[in-house]
């Protein structure tokens, strides 16, 4: 498996069980431990991360919106449909994004069936499948050591926790290209040129996950690495950059080339152009120029591991201008790839956080080789010595900043969930200790870390997971409308499009978006059964104007949120409205809401 605590096996024992504490009870730990086979400890303290991370309570949480439940509910759609080659939603051809992403929830719904389980266990085995990507990618570039630190760091990041728990296209998208970038570079680095190919048929894959944002991304961060790299120009005219691209193009064209046969210029406009090229380009209102967004998301989604990638990259360019060595071929191909994410998706018009995630594997590695050469010291390693001596600081800072914060916002959390910032808080006081046990040099693992990010994790899932569970009763109202509405019955959504998806999803009814009070009047005013979803808000001023409707469902909702940085919560209620059978209903109704 990808994720090894240490190559020695005490050390294994040691760094597990002790975090630092007094001597006495480090040594009776280790006496204790010593009592097990080391290797089945290796295999529990894996399997335990594993199943934190990636799939305890893979299905708790609700489908999100708007992206979650919208690719859940075109897979339901092609699966109900028995359409295997056109998304569908609500019954007509959607084009938004290629195929294999829905055949792959396809097969998951017919195995699990229609669940949030099985909506994102795609999601679950790609990160599994990333995390052994990774540690091979380290082992065979470098060493096995930071191999497995690297995977440990990849798995213990925050972006990773949040995307193996959503069914969104990244996590696969990320394992299938990452893995196409792994086996290039080893191909080039190592002199294995058969790999390429296996690179070359992962680059098809994540073709047709995300559409050819894959093929750019490979050519210039390849495309770089030629221009800036001399060291790695005659590795990678062994690469078959003609032949090998053809082959992953031909590999993912027929499901392109059949949807332009069958849909025409109607393809090309909705997907060539406005899926790929004007999120590129178009100036929308929602697409503005922000260049540091990714910045911003960059050291919050991969900390702690991004304060190492930063203090390498002072190190290198510190060395760069002494003259000294550089880097390796590898690495030079690892920061190319990194550095092409990242400005690729900051040139484009339309951001979302967890587009730069197929950079996190080679910033794990790059860190995981920084954190190796600050444990060597000296003025090399300087600022990456430095990086590592700030994480205990930000675990503390940061505990403060949410144990002071977090019953002041209107989360409703319960008093139990302090323990997220104590963990934070006594995780970074530990580490601290450890630190200044070893001289302020980093110990040969990061298992401290790891205990400290795995505790964070479980908390929120303790705590958190059920507090997201109140703040979104769209699911609740949907399945409310499934019990009382005919199947046919639209559901019409006022002011809360964001909620439209999921909306879509659990009721299993034809979704409208009613945009302007004319809008929601027409359709009240319609014959036949039909429902409205809305705030009281809203819900109140159609009571004064006289609107006969009736309260079918009713529940606290967060409906926004106002101030900067740690934001407050704002409450509501979110109402399912039918139209009002008689007078005495309509008055029960006004009388209910006035109290």
């Amino acid at each position: 498996m990808c994720v090894i605590v240490s190559a020695h096996e005490v050390d294994v024992i040691r760094l597990a069980w002790s975090v630092p504490a007094p001597g006495g009870w480090v040594q009776a730990s280790e006496d204790a431990a010593a009592r097990f086979n080391p290797a089945v400890v290796r295999w529990l303290w894996r399997a335990s991360i594993l199943w934190v991370v990636i799939f305890w309570r893979l299905g708790y949480l609700s489908l999100f919106d708007p992206d979650e439940a919208h690719y859940a509910e075109i897979s339901r759609e092609m699966m109900a449909a028995r359409e295997w080659f056109v998304p569908l939603l609500e019954g007509k051809p959607f084009i938004d994004k290629p195929i294999l992403f829905h055949w792959f929830q396809s097969l998951s719904f017919l195995g699990f069936g229609t669940t949030e389980f099985a909506a994102r266990l795609p999601s679950a085995c790609a990160a599994v499948a990333l995390l052994w990507i990774t540690y091979w990618t380290g082992r065979e570039l470098f060493d096995a050591p930071t191999g497995r630190r690297a995977a440990l760091m990849l798995v213990t990041m925050p972006a990773t926790f949040a995307l193996k728990n959503v069914a969104l296209l990244d996590m696969v998208f990320t394992a299938f290209l990452f893995g196409a970038v792994a086996c290039l570079v080893v191909s080039v680095a190592r002199d294995r040129p058969h790999l390429q190919w296996a690179g070359y048929g992962l680059l098809a894959l994540a073709t047709m996950i995300k559409g050819p944002i894959a093929v750019l991304l490979l050519a210039i961060a390849f495309g770089a690495a030629v221009l800036f790299a001399r060291s790695c120009r005659p590795e990678l005219r062994r690469l078959r950059w003609i032949l090998g691209p053809s082959v992953a193009v031909a590999l993912a064209a027929p499901w392109f080339l059949w949807m332009w046969w069958v849909f025409g210029d109607a393809f090309m406009q909705r997907y060539v152009v406005e899926g790929n090229v004007w999120y590129l380009t178009h100036p929308f209102r929602f697409r503005r120029a922000n260049h540091f967004f990714y910045l911003r998301t960059f050291f919050g989604a991969f900390l702690p591991w991004s304060l190492l990638f930063a203090g390498r990259l002072l190190d290198l360019i510190r060395s760069r201008f002494r003259g000294d060595a550089f880097m390796g071929r590898a690495s030079v191909l690892l920061w190319c790839w990194t550095i092409a994410v990242l400005i690729v998706f900051t040139a484009a018009r339309f951001k979302l956080d967890h587009y730069i995630y197929p950079a996190a594997p080679a910033v794990c590695l790059i860190a995981a080789r920084g954190w190796g050469a600050a444990r060597k010291g000296g003025m090399v390693a300087a600022c990456q010595r430095a990086s590592v001596a700030v994480i205990p600081v930000l675990f503390v800072s940061a505990g403060a900043v949410i144990g002071l914060s977090m019953f002041t916002l209107d989360l409703r959390v319960q008093t139990a969930a302090v323990t997220l910032p104590i963990a934070l808080v006594v995780g970074g006081v530990a580490f601290a200790a450890r630190l200044r046990a070893e001289g302020w040099r980093p110990p040969q693992e990061i298992t401290s870390i790891a205990v400290t990010m795995l505790a964070v994790f479980v908390a929120v899932i303790v705590f958190g997971y059920p507090l997201l569970e109140r703040m979104r009763p769209t699911p609740a109202a949907a399945r409310w409308i499934a019990a009382h509405q005919p199947e046919a019955a639209p559901v019409g959504v006022f002011e809360l499009q964001r909620w439209e998806a999921s909306l879509r999803f659990y009721s299993g009814r034809p979704v409208e978006r009613l945009e302007t009070m004319a809008h929601l009047e027409a359709f009240l005013a319609r014959p036949g059964p039909r429902s409205v979803v809305m705030l009281r808000r809203h819900y109140r001023s159609l009571v004064a104007m006289g609107v006969p409707l009736q309260v079918g469902f009713d529940r606290d909702a967060v409906v926004g949120t106002e101030g900067r940085g740690l934001r407050r919560q704002q409450w509501g209620r979110l109402m399912v409205l039918i139209p009002a059978v008689d007078d005495r209903t309509r008055a029960a109704d006004r009388g209910a809401l006035e109290r």
